[in-house]
């Protein structure tokens, strides 16, 4: 007799592909009224599920009962999304140590990884850092870590918040997180933090940089002005 076997996940995402939204900065100088109308068209879009690129709040602050007021504003702002919602940390959202404990208890681990239907999805926190070298050496060794335990993974989708990446692949140069990448199939990685949209392919991977979803942006020379990603 013949024996049949379910199909591989791999193969299941050609026949019901996965669809998701990425939210770009709502903050630096937030312009009132466009985060909730992103909000509002991705929900009526009913991706699978949500991941932001940072900077969610205004920040820059020290007050903790004013750290708390304005994550309230944001998850009222998101309430109307019926998908899970996965964060990323931006410089907004963590820019002191006081902010990253509130940070912790109000939304999670600045990074961390998650798995859907054959995805693996890294979030990296580098709200503080200002290059590869300012990220702490455990961040660092983690990741390699996860990835490693998951190369296995249909695709791997990498997010943080600066675009280190956009000022050294961008220029022809080294970037050692890129290497790391490479070396786990990494196939793509979003990033915010311009305001501006702008992509580009380094070695097979796709590098994105999401523009504004609400922050003060100027529009661009195709006249995109603002917007969300939508990853098929």
């Amino acid at each position: 007799g013949s024996s049949s076997s379910a199909p591989a996940p791999c193969d299941e995402l050609s026949n019901y592909p996965v669809r998701f939204a990425v939210l770009g900065d709502r903050t630096g100088d937030h312009q009132e009224g466009v985060h909730e109308a992103v909000v509002d068209e991705i929900a009526r879009m009913r991706p699978d599920f949500v991941v932001t690129v940072g900077d969610m709040i205004e920040g820059y602050i020290s007050d903790t009962i004013e750290m708390n007021k304005q994550w309230d504003e944001y998850f009222d702002i998101i309430k109307s999304l019926p998908m899970p919602v996965h964060f990323t940390p931006g410089n907004h959202d963590i820019t002191f140590d006081r902010m990253e404990s509130v940070y912790r208890r109000r939304v999670g681990e600045p990074y961390h990884s998650f798995d859907y239907r054959g995805l693996h999805i890294v979030v990296l926190d580098n709200s503080r850092a200002e290059s590869f070298a300012e990220i702490p050496d455990t961040q660092i060794a983690w990741l390699k870590e996860d990835l490693a335990k998951n190369r296995d993974a249909c695709y791997t989708f990498i997010f943080f918040h600066k675009p280190f990446w956009y000022r050294t692949l961008g220029d022809g140069r080294p970037d050692v997180l890129h290497d790391i990448f490479r070396a786990n199939g990494v196939d793509a990685v979003f990033t915010g933090h311009f305001h501006t949209y702008c992509s580009g392919t380094f070695d097979g991977i796709l590098y994105t940089s999401i523009g504004s979803s609400g922050g003060d942006t100027e529009e661009s020379p195709d006249g995109l002005l603002y917007h969300f990603g939508w990853v098929t």
